[in-house]
């Protein structure tokens, strides 16, 4: 049986935009490996 948890967050402006960063930080860096490895 597989169990799945699913949490909801409600981060401030502060938070919101540290987030915002690290998310396009690693859509960057996925983005640029993939690259590499298709060339």
């Amino acid at each position: 049986m597989i169990i799945s948890y699913k949490y909801r967050a409600y981060p401030d402006a502060t938070t919101e935009a540290r987030l915002d960063v690290a998310l396009d930080t690693c859509r960057w860096l996925y983005n640029t490996l993939l690259e590499e490895c298709n060339t």
